[in-house]
């Protein structure tokens, strides 16, 4: 009885050991997930170059894929060997030692005097899950007067004879612009949005607007000079721009970045970025499509659709989605964005029965507010005779005779028989005016019975 007393005590310590060891385990990696990798970011600007001192703190992986600027050079990764910097399949990693803490050392060259000044991507970066937090100082002894501003929240700045000094953060990782000009600006923050300006301009109260529409949106700048950058979060424009040329602009930049990775045709990013901004597309393509959408689609569904789409974000976007949102508006099937945008046709998801057999591949098509049946499946289901020449339509069953002309499916069109992509349709409430057949449907059926 003791050796068994023994043995029990001990599995029981062996497996309370080993249930403690988990939860331990999960609880060190949860914390570790859940720290913040943080970015102090010391930037003196030289005129030529932008010198930087970049510490890294928080580092609860041993190695991440890391970006770096174009025009990096003298790069050191940590003072004292705190980290090693190698490149593997064509990405460059950074592995750090047990502390997880690093400075890295580099500088960004500049070139010739350029006014005014607009840097994208121009400190290294981090691709990771794990939330991050960048802190930057900027020092300019190089510029005597003048603004400089970023695309992230402005915590300070000092404005001195001889030099400059600011400090942004950001609550994320990713690279923010920045911009300078030598004609000072005067920094108004409106409705969470840094707008800056000379004295001279301001900006157009519609335009301002529709950018506050846009949550991702930090900094505007309007300046005097003949330059334009547009990115989701940061806008420097002329106080001469064309509004809706802007819109137009940064509705693409906005929803290419909003929805990463998405496999669409230029005309399609010009047809949602006209129904994001309500302007009408430029080219041939787009406004064809738009006007398809908007003759057929209710305002209130036109509405729909874009709102669905919006709640997407994120997600990457295909031209077989966009059917099926599109279809979910409608409440039917379409292949209208995988068919290039020819025709914006629906068809009905429910089942088409002729005498209580199902028509496998015959759908009922929608269109203008109408219900078309397939008429041929179904005529020839019902028995009777179809032959065509040219835009007739011959039709016979027991010594009955039916001739008819063909016409395209067109809005106000009141034919008998239309056509849309080949085949032959019959509108469902002049069907039975013509034909001994009765057409009924329930939520998930549609019977036409005849003779």
């Amino acid at each position: 009885m003791l050796r068994v007393a023994i043995i029990s005590t001990f599995l029981f310590l062996s497996v309370s050991t080993g249930i403690l060891y988990y939860q331990w385990d999960h609880y060190e990696k949860q914390e570790k997930a859940n720290t913040v990798l943080e970015h102090e970011i010391d930037a003196q600007f030289l005129g030529k170059e932008l010198v930087l001192e970049h510490r890294v703190k928080g580092a609860s992986l041993e190695k991440y894929t890391i970006h770096l600027p174009d025009r990096l050079k003298q790069f050191t990764c940590g003072k004292k060997k705190e980290c090693v910097v190698r490149h593997e399949n064509g990405k460059t990693i950074i592995q750090f030692n047990k502390m997880g803490e690093a400075v890295l050392s580099y500088r960004i060259s500049i070139g010739k005097r350029i006014d005014p000044l607009w840097l994208e991507k121009w400190f290294i970066t981090f691709d990771t899950v794990q939330p991050q937090h960048i802190y930057v100082q900027l020092t300019d002894g190089a510029h005597q007067r003048g603004t400089w501003v970023a695309g992230a929240s402005l915590i300070g700045q000092v404005q001195k004879k001889t030099f400059s000094f600011y400090m942004w953060e950001q609550k994320s990782g990713n690279a923010f612009p920045l911009y300078f000009q030598s004609v000072p600006l005067q920094r108004k923050h409106e409705n969470g949005i840094d707008l800056y300006t000379t004295k001279q301009n301001q900006l157009d109260r519609s335009l301002l607007s529709f950018l506050q529409a846009r949550a991702d949106i930090q900094t505007i700048v309007v300046t005097p000079f003949s330059v334009e950058y547009v990115t989701p979060t940061f806008l420097v424009i002329s106080e001469n721009v064309s509004h809706s040329s802007l819109k137009t602009k940064y509705a693409n930049v906005y929803l290419r970045e909003r929805f990463p990775n998405s496999s669409l045709d230029e005309w399609i990013w010009e047809l949602l970025a006209s129904l994001m901004t309500k302007q009408l597309p430029a080219s041939a393509k787009a406004k064809a499509a738009f006007n398809e959408l908007q003759t057929t689609l209710t305002a209130e569904e036109l509405h729909s659709f874009w709102k669905e789409i919006e709640n997407k974000q994120g997600q990457s976007l295909s031209k077989e989605k966009l059917d099926h949102i599109l279809g979910d508006v409608y409440g039917g099937n379409t292949t209208f964005f995988v068919e290039n945008g020819q025709e914006l046709v629906f068809t009905e998801e429910k089942a088409l029965f002729v005498n209580n057999h199902k028509l496998e591949n015959a759908k009922v098509l929608m269109k203008n507010g109408e219900q078309l049946i397939p008429f041929t499946e179904v005529m020839k289901t019902l028995g009777y005779t179809l032959k065509r020449s040219g835009n007739a339509l011959f039709i016979e069953k027991n010594g009955q005779r039916w001739r008819f002309f063909i016409e395209p499916i067109e809005p106000n069109n009141n034919a008998v028989i239309r056509q849309w992509n080949g085949k032959l349709y019959i509108e469902r409430t002049t069907f039975p005016k013509w034909f001994d057949v009765y057409v009924s449907e329930t939520s998930k059926e549609i019977h036409v019975i005849g003779q």
